[in-house]
């Protein structure tokens, strides 16, 4: 077993650096932004600005020692729709600066489509899991997943994400997650899976 631990506002970097090589060619972002993704942008500025006051980003090392894995969640009673006027425009600026009008145009359309489809109760919201390459086969995404179903299940409450390749559809079907919709969000883009899991006794 590895340790899991909670990521703090000085593990900006790791996070980022974890994120943006996991997401570097997901299928939604690589169509959002082009062929060089938007993760190496996204994620550090994300998790500095909104998800390290949130308190549920967390870590993992991998045999060597090193951080290795990484899972940005939204907690139950925590919400992302609320962001103060600041952080909006430091997130839209970090997006317009780096990629365009177009991109930024087509990231605030995805969250139009998805906003309105997490679940209305208190759940946990998956924003985002990943694993370097030289972590990986070491059972560390799944103890990731584990850290946090645990705490859902003690606290009643379903976990949501939003998955964009359909070959992680059995990984996450192995911690029991379902598919309640698969939609595609933007015009000639590729579909997302919405995945939800009920908490277990």
């Amino acid at each position: 077993m590895h340790d899991v631990y909670s990521a703090t506002a000085a593990d900006t970097a790791v996070v980022g650096s974890i994120l943006g090589e996991s997401f570097r060619d997901d299928p939604v972002l690589v169509h959002i932004a082009g062929k060089d993704g938007l993760a190496d942008v996204l994620y550090p500025q994300a998790y500095r600005l909104v998800y390290a006051a949130l308190g549920h980003t967390y870590l993992i090392r991998d045999d060597a020692g090193h951080p290795a894995g990484c899972s940005m969640w939204v907690g139950p009673g925590q919400s992302t729709d609320d962001l103060s006027l600041g952080t909006i425009l430091q997130l839209t600026w970090t997006v317009l600066r780096s990629h365009g009008p177009a991109t930024l145009y087509r990231l605030l359309k995805l969250g139009q489509v998805t906003s309105p489809k997490h679940p209305k109760e208190r759940h946990y919201y998956l924003n985002a899991i990943g694993i370097l390459r030289a972590g990986q086969g070491q059972g560390l995404g799944g103890q990731l997943m584990e850290h946090v179903l645990r705490m859902a299940d003690q606290e009643g409450v379903p976990t949501y994400l939003e998955n964009s390749r359909e070959q992680n559809l059995a990984f996450y079907r192995r911690y029991n997650f379902e598919v309640t919709e698969q939609l595609t969000p933007l015009p000639g883009g590729p579909p997302l899976w919405l995945m939800r899991r009920e908490p277990r006794e």
